[in-house]
């Protein structure tokens, strides 16, 4: 049963100031998932969801392996690092569909 992600409550802001902060929280998703009492509240599983926040942390530091095209990368210009921390609309975009090759679809 696939779930509206645009329309759900309940979600957690996730903001780490160190490397062991993020570290516990790690700890405790794979503690909840080892009792099996992790529960998500979209469409994706825990592991999808580690996985997508992992590619984005690996393309903070490595950089992105795909090319933005030119309005994207000006966006990012005039907004500055709070684009990437608020998102366009002032919080992340909440079911939208980033496949491979980075091309962004927004779910209506």
């Amino acid at each position: 049963m696939s779930v509206d992600t645009t329309s759900v409550s309940g979600r957690r802001i996730v903001k780490f100031n160190c490397i062991n902060c993020l570290k516990a929280d790690l700890d405790r998703i794979q503690s909840a998932h080892d009792a099996e009492t992790l529960k998500t509240i979209g469409n994706w599983t825990a592991g999808q969801i580690l996985q997508h926040d992992a590619k984005f942390i690996t393309f903070a530091m490595d950089g992105v392996p795909f090319k933005a095209v030119w309005f994207v990368n000006r966006f990012f210009q005039l907004q500055g690092t709070q684009g990437l921390s608020h998102g366009p609309v002032g919080r992340h975009c909440h079911g939208c569909n980033v496949p491979q090759g980075g091309r962004v679809h927004v779910a209506r």
